[in-house]
């Protein structure tokens, strides 16, 4: 991978240095490794140490002031599981035969050839969080992957990364009058342990999984 320096940007760091109006940013082997100001750099480039300088391979990419900032992170999406040019077949969203399915994993259904990558890629989102929906009280497993490639493997930064637990609306429409009754109260009863490990006590119906309450 080659090196690269971006210069003559307004640089928003997100940490202790701000916005540094004039600045540049060097990236050895994919990673950030210096930001400064354009006199810095210059200080830099010209310095008569070893490594300091750019050598044939590195490129430059001058910003002509324009915004250079870290890659966004999306929180919470669907890419790759609900996809962008497909109807049913490139839905796989939610799996809506029991309200509680903590065993799905998003790294099984993720389809990283889904146009909504490179649209990712090009609004500067480098990662995103991805899951199931939130038709179940317990969806199943999130990922955290990398928007740029095309292998799960190779995207791949941590799985499972989060829980989707949903409230609200959606579970209530799905499961209305099946699994549990038309009212809130039905959702996170489905999340508490069976008093005294009786799992009698749950819906006709439904899993014997559950979700611990809260400690606090």
């Amino acid at each position: 991978m080659r090196d690269m320096e971006i210069i003559n940007g307004q640089i928003h760091t997100m940490g202790a240095q701000g916005v540094i109006k004039h600045g540049a940013v060097r990236v050895e082997n994919g990673k950030i490794a210096w930001v400064g100001t354009m006199k810095q750099w210059q200080e830099m480039r010209h310095a008569d140490s070893a490594g300091s300088e750019l050598d044939g391979s590195d490129q430059v990419l001058d910003a002509g002031g324009g915004w250079v900032m870290p890659g966004i992170i999306e929180a919470h999406c669907h890419m790759g599981i609900t996809e962008e040019k497909k109807g049913m077949e490139g839905d796989d969203c939610n799996e809506t035969v029991d309200p509680v399915t903590p065993w799905l994993r998003a790294i099984d259904a993720i389809n990283s050839m889904d146009a909504a990558f490179d649209d990712a890629v090009r609004a500067g989102i480098t990662a995103a969080m991805v899951g199931p929906g939130s038709s179940n009280v317990v969806g199943g497993q999130f990922a955290l992957i990398k928007t740029h490639g095309r292998r799960i493997d190779d995207i791949l930064v941590k799985a499972p990364a989060a829980m989707k637990v949903a409230f609200g609306e959606n579970p209530k429409v799905n499961y209305s009058g099946q699994i549990f009754r038309n009212t809130y109260s039905g959702d996170p009863g489905l999340r508490r342990p069976a008093p005294a490990g009786n799992t009698d006590c749950f819906p006709p119906g439904c899993s014997r999984w559950w979700v611990p309450p809260r400690t606090r």
